[in-house]
């Protein structure tokens, strides 16, 4: 992979450096500068999805209308990669100078491949050379498709279409848990993703998923190491995606705010035209915690055979591949006392969430009733054979066999 600089990019560096209240020089031309000291850095990472490029769009829109209504970027500094193809991307930062945005291009990006992990590592060194965090700081946003846990290759292996870059791509080896875009070659593994944050060093504030299914045990699991908070939902979400123009101030800055974030996200999908959307803050430093007394509950109840078929779910697929975590121990967990321990643990887990009072399924057309809602999803229950590797996963792993 190849990654040219822009030029302008030692400006604003030098400028960054020499001012300390200001954006520009008052004696010189003007050239936008990002804050000096910035608490944080967030990067909005995009892979090529063109399916959803006209509301990733509007998603950028609105993040602008957000920046102007609070005035400014809380002192954060606010970068974004857009894959522009299926191998090529660039970099660019947005900021906040008198009263204006302004973006300037970083770098761009050749022979990008999204499911390896030294490309997804050499972004997130550029992003960490550029916009270091004083404070050591930093926040991902990925605005892409998702599909929790499962493995890419069963996924498409059972799925009804592909196009012929589907096809092509099919031979992907070694794809787990995955989100990206319309095809397997831009799909990125949770695994892949995990390994770049970690050889950079930059443990996430949050990791937000913008894209289906995200909020599970699985994949909190799987980013425990790379983030204290995952931020996703536990059903589809609606093509428009978050309602950044609402929410954007409350993940930036020196206090990031979920309750508020989760109350606005609550606010605007009950008023949608589809009413519906889950949304949750799944506190990662809790879920070895949660996956030890899981393990301890699978070693000792099973599921009765009645119960499956009652379980709260959150898709729209036959058999069920996402069922809610709380529901599914209350059913499996038979010792009262222990399932109230378990169900305070998830509360502990789960600090922050909102839920309407239906999720939307495209696969059916439907909006099912949410009975109770944890914030989290697991799949340990399913019999849907896009589930099958299961086994595979690190929860599982954690939670199904001794050391």
């Amino acid at each position: 992979m190849i990654a040219s600089i822009n030029n302008k990019l030692c400006i604003a560096l030098l400028l960054s450096i020499i001012m300390l209240t200001s954006c520009h020089d008052d004696d010189g031309p003007f050239e936008p500068a990002p804050v000096s000291h910035p608490v944080q850095t967030v990067l909005w990472f995009t892979p090529y999805v063109p399916s959803l490029r006209s509301f990733l769009n509007q998603n950028y829109r609105d993040i602008q209308l957000n920046i102007k209504k609070y005035g400014g970027l809380r002192n954060t500094r606010f970068l974004i990669f857009t894959a522009t193809s299926y191998d090529t991307g660039e970099l660019t930062e947005m900021m906040w100078c008198n009263d204006s945005i302004y973006t300037e291009k970083r770098a761009n990006y050749t022979d990008f491949t999204p499911t390896k992990a030294e490309h997804l590592e050499a972004i997130l060194n550029d992003v960490k050379a550029m916009a270091p965090s004083e404070t050591g700081r930093y926040g991902l946003m990925i605005g892409a498709h998702g599909m929790g846990w499962i493995e890419v290759d069963d996924y498409y292996d059972t799925a009804l279409s592909r196009s012929s870059e589907d096809e092509l791509a099919l031979s992907t080896p070694d794809l787990h848990p995955f989100f990206g875009g319309d095809a397997t070659n831009t799909c990125i593994n949770i695994e892949e993703l995990r390994k770049a944050i970690e050889n950079t060093g930059m443990y996430m504030d949050f990791i937000l998923f913008d894209d289906c299914y995200m909020s599970c045990a699985e994949v909190a699991y799987e980013l425990r190491t790379a983030t204290r908070f995952l931020l996703g939902s536990t059903c589809e979400i609606m093509d428009y995606g978050l309602p950044y123009s609402l929410v954007f101030n409350d993940l930036i800055g020196e206090t990031p705010d979920y309750e508020a974030f989760m109350q606005k996200f609550y606010n605007f999908y009950t008023s949608y035209k589809t009413p519906c959307g889950t949304f949750s803050a799944i506190d990662c430093k809790e879920i070895e915690a949660t996956a030890e007394m899981m393990r301890t509950i699978n070693a000792n109840f099973q599921l009765p055979d009645d119960s499956l078929n009652v379980l709260q779910y959150y898709d729209g697929y036959s058999p069920k591949l996402f069922y809610d975590m709380g529901d599914y121990v209350a059913k499996l967990c038979t010792e009262a006392s222990f399932n109230i321990q378990m169900q305070e643990q998830l509360k502990k887990l789960v600090p922050y969430k909102a839920a309407t009072a239906t999720f939307y399924s495209k696969y059916t057309g439907a909006r099912t009733p949410i009975r109770t809602y944890s914030g989290v999803s697991i799949s340990d229950p399913s019999t849907n054979k896009k589930a099958k590797g299961k086994t595979n996963t690190s929860w599982w792993k954690a939670t199904h066999e001794t050391n």
